[in-house]
């Protein structure tokens, strides 16, 4: 007679708050890509995070008619990973109390759960470990795959500045002045007068957005972003652990009229808001509703932070204005962020600031302790870039007007159609579902190997569950190649 499998000893560890199903599906990131049985993978993948804290023991396991929903397979796939996870050592059970996380004897601890990854890091940080790994086309960065620059300008060109970089280099926390007055004037000819010492130069935008935020919140003081937003945003107020209010965005950008409601119950830290081509619907804030927000900020003392890192990237005429909020009202404390990895290339990583001289001297400081400077050659490109940027910018929206057409076509062609409203500008379009969940759509897109971003992560609240944002800046063969895949895939999931 065989003998039985003896069962791991029954772990010293309670269940705990239960994780949300949407929260373990960012966690497990792109579990599902591999050609082995699918309850193989998913028990690797729950393996892995485990190890890495962040399903850390005691974590009660959402029910498996939700998890399998989300994760787009069988009941019958998630009760198969639960029982070799069970028989592992890695999970278990007690009737009327749930399913949670536990260790096996001898599995590497990993660190404290901290806090959880969003479903933007699960994508940036890949477990190099996972045996089942495997390249997805990427319709989720919303990017352009080529650099564009302007005529003249090269990293070749600026051999002859090594030297003197080489002089400069750690000198400047806020930056190599020529960029900081490059900035300064160009702001200064739209509208906005600056002049350099108003500008500290940042490791991106997403850096900006951390020193800003960095400098004006405050614990248990709320920040306002916008309902949807950029994700990196939401990661930068999350890492702060700072309460998070969200404010609707329409076709004008971020409501105003809900936002002075909100400000009249109480005083955040901040605002945050995309008025230039946001990012995911591509809407422009209007004059009109720039001004209100400009006074909003004077009244209450309340600081926004606009992010006009998508300025230029218009599709719309006289879309290459530039009306910032901080030009409406000039005692108002509103700070302005921008960019040149959109517009430019993105491993070109310089950003910007531009507040009160007493305000850039404060976030220097924050600078400087988190990099030694932003590596100077790259400033120097952007330097060079910017007096000419408006002919990158002409060529950058006709590749954003081609690709829109192909995705136009593609929608056109799909039945049920997915509808979507032509945005004022930016690189990506942010289209609804007819039917279904898009979290539970983008796993079956996995398994075709195409991966995109559902309209949950954008949301603070994880709204927008119908909603898929699609990328313009793709290379147009590469854009064709994802969305043939992902009609395969969308065919697919409306057979079940």
């Amino acid at each position: 007679m065989p003998q039985p499998v003896p069962m791991p000893p029954v772990p010293d560890v309670r269940p705990r708050e239960m994780i949300p199903a949407e929260q373990l599906v960012a966690i497990l990131g792109h579990w599902s890509e591999g050609s082995a049985p699918l309850y193989e993978q998913l028990a690797e993948a729950m393996r892995a995070a485990v190890r890495r804290g962040e399903l850390a023991p005691g974590v009660l396991l959402p029910p498996q008619r939700a998890l399998a929903g989300l994760l787009a397979v069988s009941r019958t796939t998630v009760i198969a990973t639960v029982d070799l996870l069970r028989s592992e050592g890695w999970l278990h059970s007690v009737q009327g109390s749930g399913t949670w996380v536990t260790r096996p004897q001898g599995a590497p601890h990993g660190p404290s759960a901290g806090p959880p990854s969003s479903h933007r890091v699960r994508r940036l940080i890949h477990e190099s470990g996972s045996r089942f790994r495997r390249t997805a086309l990427d319709l989720g960065s919303a990017i352009f795959d080529e650099p564009c620059w302007p005529s003249g300008v090269s990293i070749d060109g600026l051999r002859d500045d090594l030297d003197s970089l080489a002089r400069l280099s750690g000198e400047m926390a806020c930056g190599v002045r020529e960029l900081r007055e490059e900035i300064a004037e160009f702001l200064t000819r739209r509208g906005l007068p600056t002049t350099f010492d108003q500008i500290c130069i940042t490791t991106g935008a997403q850096q900006a957005v951390w020193l800003a935020a960095t400098y004006f919140s405050e614990p248990m003081r709320p920040v306002v972003v916008e309902d949807p937003t950029w994700v990196a945003a939401l990661d930068v107020v999350r890492s702060l652990q700072c309460p998070i209010l969200s404010v609707p965005v329409d076709r004008q950008g971020l409501s105003v009229l809900t936002l002075e409601r909100l400000l009249q119950r109480t005083r955040p830290a901040m605002v945050l808001t995309v008025p230039e081509f946001h990012n995911p619907t591509g809407a422009r804030m209007p004059e009109p509703r720039r001004d209100r927000l400009a006074t909003l900020s004077a009244e209450y003392q309340v600081p926004v932070v606009e992010d006009l890192s998508l300025w230029g990237l218009s599709l719309r005429p006289g879309g290459d204005r530039l009306n910032s909020i901080a030009a409406c009202r000039p005692d108002a404390p509103v700070v302005t962020i921008g960019s040149f990895t959109k517009l430019l290339w993105h491993g070109i990583r310089v950003g910007w600031i531009r507040a009160r001289e007493d305000v850039i001297s404060r976030i220097a400081q924050l600078k400087v302790t988190v990099d030694a400077g932003t590596p100077e050659l790259c400033q120097l490109l952007a330097a060079r870039s910017l007096p000419v940027i408006d002919e990158v910018c002409a060529r950058r929206t006709a590749h954003l007007e081609a690709s829109l057409a192909v995705i136009d076509d593609w929608l056109g062609s799909l039945d049920p159609a997915w509808s979507y409203e032509v945005p004022d500008g930016g690189m990506s379009i942010w289209t609804r579902l007819p039917v279904g969940n898009a979290m539970e759509f983008s796993q079956v897109a996995l398994r075709h190997s195409v991966d995109f971003w559902p309209g949950n992560v954008f949301s603070a609240t994880h709204a927008h569950g119908d909603r898929v944002r699609l990328p313009l800046g793709r290379r147009l063969d590469y854009l064709g190649e994802a969305l043939g895949r992902l009609e395969v895939a969308w065919n697919e999931y409306l057979g079940r």
